[in-house]
């Protein structure tokens, strides 16, 4: 499974994208190439994402640190640990083709009964 994050979805408006500052979570796997499943997150811009696995096999979690962008003023940061099987439930599925191939829930389904390991 592959986590990233990045811009909220652009819109085109009179000839140009426009689009939210807020960042969103994603998550990616290959085994389901026409899906992102998108992450509720903070409202806070993300500075930096961390992915980890505890209790082996059982408890995925990602550590978000979020405030002010570089460069921008100074501000409030605030790092917060999610529960990455709690998200998923309340995520939102992105299909990446014209036509989504099962139900929203079934692939919320599929993502939470993953289970998580370390390499190395």
């Amino acid at each position: 499974m592959c986590s990233l994050w990045g811009p909220g979805p652009l819109t085109l408006l009179q000839g140009s994208w426009h689009g939210s500052r807020q960042q969103r979570l994603y998550l990616f796997h290959p085994s389901l190439p026409t899906v992102l499943l998108e992450l509720s997150n903070s409202t806070e811009p993300i500075v930096a994402f961390e992915g980890l696995l505890f209790e082996r096999s059982r408890h995925a979690c990602y550590v978000l640190l979020a405030g002010p962008q570089v460069g921008s003023s100074p501000g409030r940061v605030v790092l917060s640990k999610r529960k990455l099987k709690e998200d998923i439930f309340s995520s939102h599925v992105i299909w990446l083709n014209q036509m989504p191939q099962d139900t929203d829930q079934n692939v919320r389904d599929y993502f939470h009964r993953m289970r998580f390991r370390t390499f190395g």
